[in-house]
Order: C-alpha cells, then structure tokens, then sequence
C-alpha cells in the first residue's frame, strides 16, 4: 500500500468490501491500520480520487461498533479513532459522537488507547474551533 500504491489501488474496492466480514482480531488490526492510512491527510495523491468516491457510512458504523466492542484490539481501537478523526472533516458529526465515545471508553481502556485519544480529542477540539 505505501511501498507500490500503484499496485495497490486496484485493490480499494475489496478492501472496503471484504471490511465488513473481518471477524479476526489480528486482521481487522490490519484493515484498521490501512483505513487510517488511506483517510489521512498525508495520504498519497494516488489514493485521493479513488477514496472520494468510497462510500463511508458503512465504515463509519462499523469503526464505532469495533470502538465499543470489548474484544476489539486497543491497536484497532487506536486506527479505528484515527480514521473516524480524519473523517471528521467529510462527516462533521463524527466530532462529537467520537468525543462522547473516547470519554466514555477511557477509564476502561489503556494507557496506549488514553495515550491516543488525548491527541485525537485535541486534534477534534481543534477542527470544531476552525469550523
């Protein structure tokens, strides 16, 4: 995905496809991780048309269903927050749900997933002030 995008980008569409039948824990780690990465801002310029046209809703969804699930990874957990901040910026309501959600998981979660969250609710709180 990052060392031969070119290679990859044909590969979008099964990734979003094939998200919603993860049940392994190790694997939606990856999927999460490669998410984050492709709805970030420093995402390659290859990715940024391809991405435009994906239909998030279902990703969004599923992101906050693995946040709350007990049996999730916290690294899952970590990319699933990560990529719903950065869709933040395309869905505005995510913000606040997300917030909601980071603060009612914290006390539960640990200190990698704290450690995280305060950059994510840092960066919301930033993007809610610039709206």
């Amino acid at each position: 995905m990052l060392n031969k995008p070119q290679d990859f980008i044909y590969h979008l569409s099964n990734l979003f496809d094939a998200l919603s039948q993860v049940k392994n824990q190790s694997v939606i780690r990856h999927y999460t991780k490669m998410i984050s990465l492709l709805t970030s801002k420093k995402v390659n310029p290859i990715y940024i048309i391809p991405i435009a046209s994906i239909d998030f809703n279902p990703v969004v969804e599923l992101f906050f269903s693995w946040l709350l699930d007990e049996k999730t990874l916290v690294a899952s957990k970590v990319h699933c927050m990560q990529t719903l901040a950065n869709l933040n910026l395309r869905f505005k309501w995510i913000g606040t749900e997300l917030l909601q959600t980071i603060d009612y998981l914290e006390p539960k979660e640990s200190i990698a997933f704290f450690a995280r969250a305060k950059v994510i609710k840092k960066t919301l709180l930033k993007q809610s002030q610039n709206a």
